[in-house]
């Protein structure tokens, strides 16, 4: 997997409690941080995310919508 991407903060508070609940939010910090680009529709994902210690390296500049944060997936993707 090259990119998750998260389009709301439940998601990512909701993944990071069945984490903890299996006692495995530090195997997934660092599956988040080391493994995959994790890309979030805009500041309050990413703000989430932050909260948990993973630091998102994909945001759409501007209209936080899931058209622009796939151009900016295809974009950071085509980069490589």
């Amino acid at each position: 997997m090259d990119v998750i991407a998260f389009t709301s903060a439940s998601q990512i508070e909701r993944l990071f409690a069945i984490a903890r609940a299996n006692q495995l939010e530090p195997v997934l910090q660092q599956g988040l941080a080391r493994h995959v680009r994790v890309a979030v529709i805009g500041p309050i994902a990413a703000e989430t995310l932050r909260r948990y210690g993973v630091e998102p390296a994909i945001v759409p500049e501007k209209a936080y919508v899931m058209k622009r944060l796939v151009s900016a997936i295809v974009a950071a993707v085509s980069a490589q």
